[in-house]
């Protein structure tokens, strides 16, 4: 499968992520939002954002996948770490539906924190290697850093608030926003140096 075909088929599950995404906050906001964990509309909450997640996930590696940080070690390295990044998080929700009782879940947080570092080392590596065209370059970076200091921020002072209502729909809409730039990108073939070597030379 040719770098184009990876796009379209990984920009197209992120779209697909981004409106179960967004069933799952409409859910939310006509439910009560902070049901009771292991209560019916919980479970139903939780079903809808698994296979978000999973969509995420898989776009997010798309742009791994595409080689959109350039073909350097360095664009290989952050963009896999934010693929597994997201991959833990999903790996959380899973572990969190399966075991309502047990509130103890290390993998989101550690999943956030690592997908929040390297989606935004990432994000600047796309930037500056300009695989994607246009504003398509600017997607990546611009949800990496809602993501990671925006929602992480709100989620932290304000949780089952308006505005974290509101930052979560942002950053849902953002992730169809990357999912979009992925997947009707014209992409620029990847420079055969390293990012880092890029700078150094």
């Amino acid at each position: 499968m040719d770098r184009y075909h990876r796009a379209r088929l990984t920009g197209t599950i992120g779209i697909a992520a981004t409106v179960a995404w967004l069933a799952n906050w409409t859910y939310l906001l006509i439910t009560d939002s902070a049901a009771t964990i292991g209560s019916t509309a919980w479970y139903t909450g939780q079903a809808l954002s698994a296979p978000a997640v999973l969509g995420t996930t898989i776009t997010i590696g798309g742009l791994w996948w595409t080689r959109t940080g350039g073909a350097g070690r360095f664009a290989r390295l952050t963009l896999g770490a934010w693929t597994t990044g997201f991959l833990l998080v999903f790996a959380g929700t899973v572990i969190t539906i399966t075991s309502a009782n047990n509130p103890v879940n290390p993998l989101l947080p550690l999943g956030g924190m690592l997908a929040t570092v390297a989606g935004i080392a990432g994000g600047i590596v796309m930037l500056r290697a300009k695989v994607l065209d246009t504003w398509r370059r600017w997607a990546p970076l611009t949800l990496a850093l809602w993501y990671g200091l925006v929602l992480g921020g709100v989620m932290a002072v304000a949780e089952h608030s308006w505005l974290a209502t509101a930052a979560e729909l942002a950053t849902y809409l953002m992730i169809g926003l990357t999912a979009i730039a992925l997947r009707t990108a014209r992409l620029a073939q990847p420079s055969p140096a390293g990012q880092l070597q890029q700078a150094a030379a």
